[in-house]
Parts: C-alpha cells; sequence; structure tokens
C-alpha cells in the first residue's frame, strides 16, 4: 500500500527547525520520498495531517527493557533475578520491534 502523509509541519530532527508543507511518501513500510509537491500513485491513499506536526523516525532514547511491568522500582530491584529481568528485557524488545521502533 502507498501512502501520501499531507504534513501542516515536519520536524526531521536533522534540521532543527520546523518546516511547512511537507509531504512524505510511504511505500509498504518504507519512506521512499520527503519533500514539497510529490509525485505518488493515483492510488495511494492520502493522510491529511495538515493541521498536526509529523515527526518520523524518533528514537526513545530513555528505556528501561528490564522492567516487568508497572511495579514499583524496589520490587524490580529487590524480588526480580538477573534472569528474569533478561526474560523482561527480551519480551520489552520484541514488543518495541514490532511497535515499530528500530533503535
Amino acid at each position: 500500500m502507498t501512502y501520501l502523509i499531507k504534513c501542516g509541519k515536519f520536524f526531521d530532527g536533522i534540521n532543527q527547525k520546523l518546516d511547512e508543507n511537507i509531504e512524505v511518501l510511504v511505500e509498504g513500510k518504507s519512506i521512499k520520498e520527503v519533500g514539497r509537491d510529490l509525485v505518488y500513485p493515483k492510488d495511494a491513499e492520502i493522510i491529511d495531517l495538515s493541521g498536526f506536526t509529523v515527526m518520523p523516525g524518533l528514537i526513545d532514547s530513555h528505556v528501561h527493557f528490564e522492567f516487568g511491568d508497572s511495579s514499583t522500582f524496589n520490587q524490580f530491584a529487590i524480588t526480580d533475578s538477573d534472569e528474569m529481568k533478561t526474560l523482561h528485557t527480551v519480551r520489552n524488545c520484541m514488543t518495541a520491534l514490532k511497535n515499530g521502533y528500530t533503535t
């Protein structure tokens, strides 16, 4: 499936500024092109986010994958073994990857 996302404001984290009226062309799960007045297939689904700021590819840079759930830190620190923390980490990493996180 192909999507054309129309962005009101666009932040890519590289230019350190908000661009306006940017379009993002997505084919399948990949961003193919970013810019203005993009050429896109007639059957592309248009997603109008012109009233919003779009920030693709952000990184959640502060994560504790070893937490099992919403338990308190004391419970985690005192009762979870290293092996249990490892199992939580693997499960939480798999969930994050399935949800689109790439780093």
